[in-house]
């Protein structure tokens, strides 16, 4: 796994992704860790529940922020995977 450090580094790069993008309402951070599963930060605001929205991606954290690790998957899988369920998901939802 990643060093807390590196992951709370990226945490901090989201923080800077969305004060740059007001607008954005969700924001997904993918990555390889070194044993080489795909993770993923999501990032959202209320009344986005992630837990909910990612719940195929066996998720931890939060309503607003989750994390995803999943093994076994390329990140470009991993991408269009969750990218294309979280859109299904809001759009169901709106």
């Amino acid at each position: 796994m990643l060093s807390v450090a590196v992951e709370d580094s990226f945490a901090r790069k989201i923080d800077e992704l969305i004060a740059s993008s007001p607008d954005a309402k969700l924001v997904v951070l993918l990555y390889e860790n070194k044993a080489r599963h795909v993770c993923g930060i999501i990032r959202g605001e209320r009344p986005i529940d992630l837990l909910e929205l990612t719940h195929g991606f066996e998720p931890t954290g939060s309503r607003e922020e989750v994390r995803v690790c999943l093994q076994e998957k390329t990140i470009v899988q991993v991408e269009h995977e969750l990218i294309d369920q979280l859109k299904h998901a809001i759009q169901n939802r709106a």
